[in-house]
Protein backbone atom coordinates (compact mmCIF):
# COMPACT_ATOMS: atom_id res chain seq x y z
CA UNK A 1 0.00 0.00 0.00
CA UNK A 2 3.40 2.07 0.67
CA UNK A 3 3.54 4.94 3.24
CA UNK A 4 1.42 7.75 3.14
CA UNK A 5 2.25 11.05 1.63
CA UNK A 6 1.41 14.15 4.08
CA UNK A 7 0.20 16.25 1.62
CA UNK A 8 -2.67 18.04 3.45
CA UNK A 9 -1.95 18.79 6.63
CA UNK A 10 1.95 19.43 7.90
CA UNK A 11 1.84 16.08 10.60
CA UNK A 12 4.94 17.91 12.36
CA UNK A 13 2.81 20.80 13.19
CA UNK A 14 -1.29 19.95 13.93
CA UNK A 15 -2.97 22.34 16.04
CA UNK A 16 -4.81 20.77 19.16
CA UNK A 17 -8.15 20.86 17.66
CA UNK A 18 -7.05 18.70 14.66
CA UNK A 19 -4.99 16.06 16.97
CA UNK A 20 -8.52 16.55 19.25
CA UNK A 21 -10.08 14.92 15.95
CA UNK A 22 -7.71 12.34 15.10
CA UNK A 23 -7.92 11.43 19.22
CA UNK A 24 -11.41 10.86 18.62
CA UNK A 25 -11.30 8.78 15.71
CA UNK A 26 -8.83 6.66 16.63
CA UNK A 27 -10.84 6.34 19.98
CA UNK A 28 -14.31 5.33 18.33
CA UNK A 29 -12.33 2.83 15.80
CA UNK A 30 -11.06 0.74 18.79
CA UNK A 31 -14.12 0.70 20.95
CA UNK A 32 -16.15 0.25 17.47
CA UNK A 33 -15.22 -3.71 15.83
CA UNK A 34 -18.60 -3.78 13.33
CA UNK A 35 -20.70 -5.63 15.25
CA UNK A 36 -18.34 -8.74 16.34
CA UNK A 37 -19.40 -7.56 20.08
CA UNK A 38 -16.06 -6.91 21.53
CA UNK A 39 -13.39 -3.83 21.21
CA UNK A 40 -9.71 -3.47 19.82
CA UNK A 41 -7.06 -3.52 21.82
CA UNK A 42 -4.32 -0.60 21.37
CA UNK A 43 -2.17 -3.16 19.99
CA UNK A 44 -4.76 -4.58 17.48
CA UNK A 45 -4.74 -0.50 16.44
CA UNK A 46 -1.25 -0.33 15.99
CA UNK A 47 -1.57 -3.92 14.18
CA UNK A 48 -3.84 -2.60 11.73
CA UNK A 49 -2.59 0.50 10.56
CA UNK A 50 0.46 -1.21 10.15
CA UNK A 51 -1.25 -3.38 7.91
CA UNK A 52 -2.87 -0.53 5.55
CA UNK A 53 -0.23 1.93 6.09
CA UNK A 54 3.01 -0.26 5.79
CA UNK A 55 4.05 2.06 8.68
CA UNK A 56 5.00 0.37 12.18
CA UNK A 57 4.67 2.30 15.37
CA UNK A 58 6.78 1.79 17.95
CA UNK A 59 9.73 -0.89 17.90
CA UNK A 60 7.71 -3.09 18.79
CA UNK A 61 3.86 -4.21 19.17
CA UNK A 62 3.37 -3.63 23.15
CA UNK A 63 5.54 -0.55 22.37
CA UNK A 64 3.57 0.73 19.68
CA UNK A 65 0.32 0.08 20.83
CA UNK A 66 1.33 1.71 24.60
CA UNK A 67 2.34 5.13 22.50
CA UNK A 68 -1.20 5.06 20.88
CA UNK A 69 -3.19 4.64 23.99
CA UNK A 70 -1.38 7.47 25.36
CA UNK A 71 -1.82 9.56 22.38
CA UNK A 72 -5.46 9.29 22.72
CA UNK A 73 -6.44 8.78 26.16
CA UNK A 74 -3.28 11.23 27.85
CA UNK A 75 -0.14 10.23 30.75
CA UNK A 76 -0.77 11.07 33.98
CA UNK A 77 1.78 13.06 35.49
CA UNK A 78 1.67 14.96 39.46
CA UNK A 79 3.46 17.49 38.48
CA UNK A 80 1.97 18.39 35.05
CA UNK A 81 -1.18 16.59 35.01
CA UNK A 82 -3.14 14.24 32.64
CA UNK A 83 -0.80 15.45 29.48
CA UNK A 84 -1.16 13.62 25.87
CA UNK A 85 2.14 12.88 24.17
CA UNK A 86 1.91 13.35 20.08
CA UNK A 87 3.17 10.64 18.15
CA UNK A 88 6.63 11.51 15.47
CA UNK A 89 5.14 13.20 11.83
CA UNK A 90 5.70 9.85 10.38
CA UNK A 91 3.32 7.90 12.72
CA UNK A 92 0.67 10.62 13.13
CA UNK A 93 0.47 11.08 9.22
CA UNK A 94 0.11 6.93 8.94
CA UNK A 95 -2.46 7.42 12.00
CA UNK A 96 -4.35 10.25 9.41
CA UNK A 97 -4.06 7.65 6.35
CA UNK A 98 -5.65 4.80 8.34
CA UNK A 99 -8.54 6.44 9.37
CA UNK A 100 -9.15 8.35 6.43
CA UNK A 101 -9.35 4.85 4.44
CA UNK A 102 -12.16 4.03 2.74
CA UNK A 103 -12.61 0.83 4.55
CA UNK A 104 -12.47 2.89 7.99
CA UNK A 105 -14.10 6.13 6.82
CA UNK A 106 -13.55 8.06 10.31
CA UNK A 107 -11.70 10.86 9.60
CA UNK A 108 -12.16 12.68 6.41
CA UNK A 109 -9.69 14.90 5.22
CA UNK A 110 -11.22 18.65 5.09
CA UNK A 111 -12.09 17.95 8.86
CA UNK A 112 -8.48 18.98 9.47
CA UNK A 113 -8.37 21.95 7.13
CA UNK A 114 -10.96 24.10 8.92
CA UNK A 115 -12.14 24.56 12.36
CA UNK A 116 -15.62 23.61 12.35
CA UNK A 117 -16.71 22.52 16.23
CA UNK A 118 -20.19 22.82 15.76
CA UNK A 119 -20.49 21.88 12.23
CA UNK A 120 -18.25 18.42 12.86
CA UNK A 121 -20.56 16.87 15.39
CA UNK A 122 -24.23 17.60 13.81
CA UNK A 123 -22.89 16.46 10.86
CA UNK A 124 -21.43 13.24 12.20
CA UNK A 125 -24.89 12.74 13.76
CA UNK A 126 -26.74 13.38 10.94
CA UNK A 127 -25.11 11.17 8.76
CA UNK A 128 -25.53 7.98 11.71
CA UNK A 129 -29.32 8.77 11.51
CA UNK A 130 -29.16 8.71 7.54
CA UNK A 131 -27.55 4.80 7.34
CA UNK A 132 -29.55 2.05 6.09
CA UNK A 133 -32.90 4.74 5.56
CA UNK A 134 -33.39 5.15 1.84
CA UNK A 135 -37.13 7.24 2.16
CA UNK A 136 -36.85 10.89 1.66
CA UNK A 137 -36.99 13.58 4.09
CA UNK A 138 -41.02 14.95 4.23
CA UNK A 139 -39.62 18.35 6.30
CA UNK A 140 -36.37 19.99 5.52
CA UNK A 141 -34.35 22.80 7.00
CA UNK A 142 -35.11 25.01 4.70
CA UNK A 143 -38.56 24.84 5.45
CA UNK A 144 -38.02 26.22 9.28
CA UNK A 145 -35.61 28.79 8.19
CA UNK A 146 -36.40 31.80 9.66
CA UNK A 147 -37.18 33.25 13.11
CA UNK A 148 -40.06 31.42 15.49
CA UNK A 149 -41.48 32.71 18.81
CA UNK A 150 -42.77 31.12 21.58
CA UNK A 151 -44.17 32.55 24.70
CA UNK A 152 -45.27 31.42 28.31
CA UNK A 153 -46.14 33.47 31.67
CA UNK A 154 -45.23 32.41 34.97
CA UNK A 155 -46.54 34.41 37.71
CA UNK A 156 -45.97 38.03 37.19
CA UNK A 157 -42.85 37.83 34.83
CA UNK A 158 -43.44 36.31 30.48
CA UNK A 159 -40.59 35.25 28.89
CA UNK A 160 -40.45 35.61 25.26
CA UNK A 161 -38.63 32.85 22.72
CA UNK A 162 -37.21 33.77 20.01
CA UNK A 163 -35.42 31.15 17.76
CA UNK A 164 -33.39 31.95 14.42
CA UNK A 165 -32.71 28.46 12.03
CA UNK A 166 -30.47 28.76 9.23
CA UNK A 167 -29.71 25.98 6.85
CA UNK A 168 -25.92 25.15 6.12
CA UNK A 169 -24.24 22.57 4.19
CA UNK A 170 -24.01 19.28 4.70
CA UNK A 171 -27.81 18.64 3.98
CA UNK A 172 -31.33 19.72 3.85
CA UNK A 173 -31.54 18.15 7.49
CA UNK A 174 -29.04 20.16 9.17
CA UNK A 175 -29.18 23.59 10.58
CA UNK A 176 -27.54 26.17 12.85
CA UNK A 177 -29.86 27.39 15.56
CA UNK A 178 -30.02 30.51 17.84
CA UNK A 179 -32.26 31.37 21.01
CA UNK A 180 -32.83 34.43 22.58
CA UNK A 181 -34.66 33.97 25.71
CA UNK A 182 -35.88 36.73 27.30
CA UNK A 183 -37.74 37.70 31.08
CA UNK A 184 -39.79 40.45 31.33
CA UNK A 185 -42.22 41.76 34.08
CA UNK A 186 -45.64 40.88 32.86
CA UNK A 187 -48.17 43.91 32.48
CA UNK A 188 -51.51 42.40 33.13
CA UNK A 189 -53.34 46.10 32.56
CA UNK A 190 -50.79 47.51 30.02
CA UNK A 191 -51.50 45.32 27.13
CA UNK A 192 -49.08 42.76 25.49
CA UNK A 193 -45.89 42.62 25.89
CA UNK A 194 -43.85 44.68 23.13
CA UNK A 195 -41.79 42.93 20.81
CA UNK A 196 -38.12 43.45 20.91
CA UNK A 197 -36.54 45.22 18.11
CA UNK A 198 -35.01 43.27 15.09
CA UNK A 199 -31.84 43.43 16.42
CA UNK A 200 -33.30 41.45 20.17
CA UNK A 201 -32.69 44.49 22.10
CA UNK A 202 -35.83 45.27 24.74
CA UNK A 203 -36.32 48.50 27.15
CA UNK A 204 -33.65 47.13 30.03
CA UNK A 205 -36.58 48.46 32.33
CA UNK A 206 -38.70 45.79 31.16
CA UNK A 207 -36.26 43.40 31.17
CA UNK A 208 -35.72 40.94 34.27
CA UNK A 209 -33.09 38.49 32.57
CA UNK A 210 -32.14 37.52 29.13
CA UNK A 211 -29.75 34.84 27.57
CA UNK A 212 -28.44 33.53 24.11
CA UNK A 213 -28.04 29.71 23.23
CA UNK A 214 -26.52 28.33 20.13
CA UNK A 215 -26.10 25.52 18.53
CA UNK A 216 -27.28 22.96 15.50
CA UNK A 217 -30.69 21.36 14.87
CA UNK A 218 -31.11 17.94 12.92
CA UNK A 219 -34.39 16.46 11.16
CA UNK A 220 -34.15 12.68 11.74
CA UNK A 221 -35.63 10.18 8.90
CA UNK A 222 -38.49 9.83 10.79
CA UNK A 223 -39.30 13.97 10.59
CA UNK A 224 -38.86 14.47 14.07
CA UNK A 225 -36.20 18.09 14.76
CA UNK A 226 -34.25 17.64 17.62
CA UNK A 227 -31.78 20.92 19.06
CA UNK A 228 -29.01 20.76 20.85
CA UNK A 229 -28.25 24.16 22.23
CA UNK A 230 -25.43 25.55 25.00
CA UNK A 231 -26.00 28.75 26.75
CA UNK A 232 -23.09 31.14 25.89
CA UNK A 233 -23.34 33.09 29.40
CA UNK A 234 -22.86 29.55 31.60
CA UNK A 235 -22.23 26.77 29.30
CA UNK A 236 -25.89 25.20 30.31
CA UNK A 237 -26.93 22.79 27.99
CA UNK A 238 -30.10 21.75 26.75
CA UNK A 239 -32.40 19.99 24.12
CA UNK A 240 -35.84 20.40 22.59
CA UNK A 241 -37.44 18.00 20.85
CA UNK A 242 -40.42 17.90 18.35
CA UNK A 243 -43.42 16.71 19.18
CA UNK A 244 -46.01 16.98 16.96
CA UNK A 245 -46.04 15.25 13.75
CA UNK A 246 -43.80 17.34 11.45
CA UNK A 247 -44.56 15.58 8.31
CA UNK A 248 -47.98 16.52 8.31
CA UNK A 249 -46.90 20.08 9.52
CA UNK A 250 -44.85 19.90 6.12
CA UNK A 251 -48.01 19.17 3.94
CA UNK A 252 -50.39 21.25 5.43
CA UNK A 253 -48.28 24.68 5.46
CA UNK A 254 -48.65 25.09 8.78
CA UNK A 255 -47.13 27.93 10.63
CA UNK A 256 -46.30 26.51 14.14
CA UNK A 257 -44.78 23.70 15.93
CA UNK A 258 -44.07 22.21 19.44
CA UNK A 259 -41.28 21.73 20.98
CA UNK A 260 -40.56 20.09 24.50
CA UNK A 261 -38.01 21.65 26.31
CA UNK A 262 -35.70 19.22 28.25
CA UNK A 263 -32.96 21.17 30.49
CA UNK A 264 -32.91 18.94 33.32
CA UNK A 265 -33.37 15.01 34.64
CA UNK A 266 -35.95 14.26 37.02
CA UNK A 267 -35.61 12.79 39.92
CA UNK A 268 -37.03 9.22 40.26
CA UNK A 269 -38.45 9.38 43.81
CA UNK A 270 -40.73 12.45 41.78
CA UNK A 271 -41.26 10.65 38.94
CA UNK A 272 -42.83 7.33 40.35
CA UNK A 273 -43.46 8.91 44.22
CA UNK A 274 -46.41 11.24 45.43
CA UNK A 275 -45.16 14.08 43.50
CA UNK A 276 -45.85 11.87 40.20
CA UNK A 277 -48.83 14.60 39.06
CA UNK A 278 -46.38 17.49 39.89
CA UNK A 279 -43.94 15.99 37.66
CA UNK A 280 -46.35 15.64 34.98
CA UNK A 281 -47.93 19.03 35.06
CA UNK A 282 -44.00 20.29 35.25
CA UNK A 283 -43.40 18.25 32.09
CA UNK A 284 -46.32 19.41 29.63
CA UNK A 285 -45.36 23.36 30.87
CA UNK A 286 -41.96 22.42 28.71
CA UNK A 287 -44.04 22.22 25.70
CA UNK A 288 -43.86 25.43 23.74
CA UNK A 289 -45.53 26.28 21.22
CA UNK A 290 -43.63 28.42 18.34
CA UNK A 291 -44.67 30.24 15.58
CA UNK A 292 -43.25 31.69 12.77
CA UNK A 293 -42.85 35.80 13.58
CA UNK A 294 -44.51 37.72 10.60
Amino acid sequence: MGKPQPTGPQFGYLSDWQLGRVREALRAYRLYDLGAGSQHTWCDVREAIAVYTDVEIGRALKIGGERLRQFVEGVSNKSRGLHFPVPQPESLAAIVSFLSHEDINLLKADELEEYRPGYQAALRYAEYLRESCTDSFTLSVSDLCGTLRAEYKEQDAITVLNMTVQRIDGGDDLGVVQLVEECARYRENKGPLPVASSEGHRDASELLSQSTSGGWGVITPEDTLVLFLKKKSSGQNHCYYSVNDMGVWSKTGGRFLYLMNHKFGVEVTDAFGSNLSSVQKQAAQQVLEFRFAS
